[in-house]
């Protein structure tokens, strides 16, 4: 079954040298579980923060903000979750953040909504994508949090 809203992210390293660093110090047999706890940390905490941050708390019914989704229910909220698979390497295969429910895409991206005979454009209301730029900002101080653990190298 397809996930309805999924963000899907690179990685850049603002400070990539510093990076590089770190990598040469690492036993190469434990980079594929410190790139998975990693990114799967990252996932984690885009989701949180999608539900957290991103979702207003209302509610009550008829609060709207137009950049903003609102929340009555619950429902969004609490099925924003990651997926993801590793290969026998134990890298990602992929790692995708997202909800089942069937509204989270029409909000996310907006466009046509409605039945037949009363439809009307839905306004984008992302709340995905923002978590992923909030938590995007902390991906090399999440990777280097990740490596030093396994390291042996933050004690």
């Amino acid at each position: 079954m397809a996930r309805a809203g999924v963000v899907v992210f690179k990685l850049k390293f603002l400070n990539e040298k510093v990076f590089l660093k770190n990598l040469k110090r690492v036993d190469p047999k434990s980079n594929p579980k410190i790139v998975s706890s990693a990114l799967i940390d990252m996932a984690n905490r885009v989701a949180r923060d999608a539900a957290t941050n991103q979702i207003i708390r209302s509610g009550q019914k008829g609060v709207v903000d137009p950049k903003r989704i609102t929340s009555r229910t619950g429902n969004l909220r609490g099925s924003l979750s990651p997926r993801y698979a590793v290969n026998r390497s134990g890298l990602p295969r992929y790692i995708e953040v997202g909800s089942y429910v069937e509204y989270s895409r029409i909000h996310e991206q907006g466009g046509w909504a409605g039945q037949t005979g009363a439809r009307f454009i839905m306004p984008k209301r992302p709340f995905l994508a923002p978590a992923l730029e909030e938590v995007s900002t902390k991906f090399e101080e999440i990777f280097i949090k990740h490596w030093a653990k396994e390291s042996g190298l933050g004690r």
